[in-house]
């Protein structure tokens, strides 16, 4: 388990606006007043609290040369912007696969160390962290995966998350995530070297986190409008995200043996 953390408390009012107006629009300094950078349990008043934990710990190196060696695709996702690429893990729907059968992620393919990482490791470290700093919330995920219709195959170990995607240096335009289950929380791992800016902007409370290298941060991504700040790269600099979430339509998915099934009927 990692080092406990102190976490400064802060309380922001959401502005008067309706959020759609940030939607599909990309992000600048102008989108937020202050950066969040030391461990915080931040309160907002019409949202989930969000909690950011600058945990930098070594051992979250390991995931870089596996990180480093994948491929990534341009996303497909209009409302995002242009030069953002990644990569999933987890559990797929049919709709995202484009096909007539739910699968998993590319990742599994281009490195099944990185994925089985990502799949039992790593989740069960978010997971254990969120039942430390945001216990009813994690009780609620759980509760909320329990009654989904979602198959146990496509849970990752006993965290209440399914899915996940890897992005690399990707300033994303502001948005909410759509496939998300609603009022599950999402999980996102940083990790940052020689790069400025990529910060986690949510323009209704006017602030940005700056996600340093190797933090964590959880908050609810289909109720919170989010983006992602420009970023600027040095030398062999990077920036990865990795998030994991909970997708809803995985209930119109049958078990994997199931969907394998299908897959050889195509």
């Amino acid at each position: 388990m990692l080092n406990m953390l102190n976490l400064v408390e802060r309380d922001f009012a959401k502005i008067p606006t309706n959020s759609k107006i940030f939607i599909g629009k990309s992000v600048t300094n102008a989108h937020y007043d202050e950066i969040i950078e030391e461990s915080s349990y931040v309160y907002l008043d019409k949202h989930k609290p969000v909690v950011y934990l600058n945990l930098n710990d070594s051992h979250f190196d390991e995931l870089l040369p596996y990180l480093n060696d994948l491929e990534f695709a341009k996303s497909t996702r209009k409302t995002l912007g242009n030069n953002n690429a990644s990569i999933l893990f987890g559990a797929v729907t049919a709709k995202i696969n484009r096909s007539n059968f739910c699968n998993v992620g590319a990742t599994v393919c281009q490195s099944p160390t990185l994925n089985q990482l990502l799949k039992l490791k790593y989740s069960t470290i978010a997971n254990e962290l969120m039942k430390v700093y945001l216990p009813q919330y994690q009780k609620l995920g759980r509760t909320i995966l329990k009654h989904s219709g979602i198959h146990s195959d496509w849970y990752m170990a006993d965290s209440f998350w399914t899915s996940g995607i890897i992005n690399k240096n990707s300033p994303h335009n502001f948005h909410l995530d759509g496939d998300n289950k609603s009022h599950a929380y999402s999980a996102m791992i940083t990790m940052k070297h020689n790069v400025s800016g990529g910060y986690l902007v949510m323009p209704e409370y006017r602030i940005a986190f700056k996600v340093s290298n190797r933090s964590l941060i959880f908050f609810c991504g289909k109720e919170i409008v989010h983006g992602v700040s420009p970023i600027n790269r040095g030398l062999d600099g990077h920036r990865y995200s990795i998030v994991y979430y909970t997708t809803a339509d995985l209930k119109f998915c049958d078990s994997y043996s199931e969907e394998m099934a299908k897959s050889i009927k195509k």
